[in-house]
């Protein structure tokens, strides 16, 4: 771990890089549920691989990820704007407060939340681009796995560097944190009941 010279050791309530990382685990746990229940049915897909690729089918796929996307966004946003957390931060017993630890606005939950959806946005039209050409060369197999490394990449790149902003920062702020002047910190034992 690297710490930046005289760095504090961080308040216990602000000790919360592993409950966050679990908390967006069972939050994406939620978004793929949401995923299941809201499909598209794989009879369509086929169907689109019939006819060959078209633009037109790619767009109806492309709103469709879009609109979930929206539901998980709003579900991220509304929840955090009502409850000061998720389902995930709940279980977790996070929560995220603005800097001066009074109840966060809507313009910094969208700015706290963004990444993440265009990260899952980027990845699903990706596959489904693979999947409605029909695996049909090996061109298009590797043009598939050459943008899926790029985002992975794209994703790891930003993790790295939003680690190391946690665990040099007293209040372990990520970059989402610092542009939405947000911190997450843990809930008391009165806030959870």
């Amino acid at each position: 771990m690297i710490i930046l010279e005289n760095q504090e050791e961080p308040s216990s309530k602000y000790k919360t890089v592993l409950r966050r990382f679990y908390a967006i685990v069972i939050d994406i746990i939620i978004y793929l549920i949401i995923l299941m229940f809201w499909f598209i049915p794989e009879d369509a897909v086929y169907q689109f691989n019939k006819n060959g690729y078209s633009e037109s089918h790619f767009e109806i796929y492309a709103i469709y990820v879009g609109l979930v996307n929206i539901v998980f966004f709003l579900y991220m946003i509304l929840t955090q704007y009502y409850f000061s957390q998720t389902f995930g931060d709940k279980v977790v017993g996070i929560k995220v407060m603005n800097q001066r630890e009074e109840h966060i606005k809507v313009r910094q939950l969208v700015i706290r939340n963004t990444v993440i959806i265009l990260y899952f946005s980027l990845l699903y039209l990706t596959e489904f681009k693979l999947l409605i050409r029909g695996y049909k060369s090996s061109e298009i197999e590797v043009e598939h796995n050459l943008y899926v490394s790029i985002i992975y990449l794209l994703l790891i790149i930003f993790l790295i560097i939003n680690s190391f902003f946690m665990l040099n920062s007293k209040q372990r702020k990520g970059l989402f944190d610092i542009f939405s002047e947000t911190n997450m910190v843990r809930t008391t034992k009165k806030e959870e009941h």
